[in-house]
């Protein structure tokens, strides 16, 4: 699994996770680091210097492996907060989130990741997932988005 050290202490202590996009093009390159240590929660992994927050050591390029971890830490946490700055249709997000975290697609003829919509799909059609998460945008909390 490769919990970090802070992950470890997370996983015994109890922790708030933090989700999102990492990076929001054109937009601001560290999204998901700059949100969770403005709301205080832990992350699986982040690029840049991001060693007090993150749970894993690396994030293992695996799929299955990343579903399993990404499981572990949706039932460990206290709470899931996620951020959706760069997420314009959460509908679309969910939908493509069903495809599986290893579909890849162009987003503005660009090469894109499904980790972020997985996530989402994972926490929209969980209650106890959905029950204990908390939307973000603009920093600001939002109702649950409808669809």
């Amino acid at each position: 699994m490769g919990m970090s050290k802070v992950g470890r202490r997370a996983v015994v202590e109890g922790f708030d996770l933090g989700l999102g996009l990492s990076r929001i093009r054109g937009g601001n390159p560290n999204s998901l680091l700059d949100f969770a240590r403005a709301n205080d929660t832990k992350i699986y992994g982040v690029y840049g210097k991001g060693e007090d927050i993150r749970l894993f050591d690396n994030v293992m390029p695996e799929y299955d492996v990343l579903e399993r971890n990404l499981n572990f830490v949706f039932d460990k946490s206290n709470n899931i907060r996620f951020n959706l700055d760069g997420i314009n249709d959460v509908s679309e997000a969910v939908r493509l989130g069903g495809k599986g975290t290893n579909y890849k697609y162009d987003l503005n003829d660009l090469p894109t990741s499904n980790v972020t919509n997985w996530e989402l799909n994972r926490i929209f059609n969980d209650q106890k997932l959905m029950d204990k998460t908390m939307f973000y945008r603009n920093g600001q909390k939002v109702e649950v988005p409808k669809f």
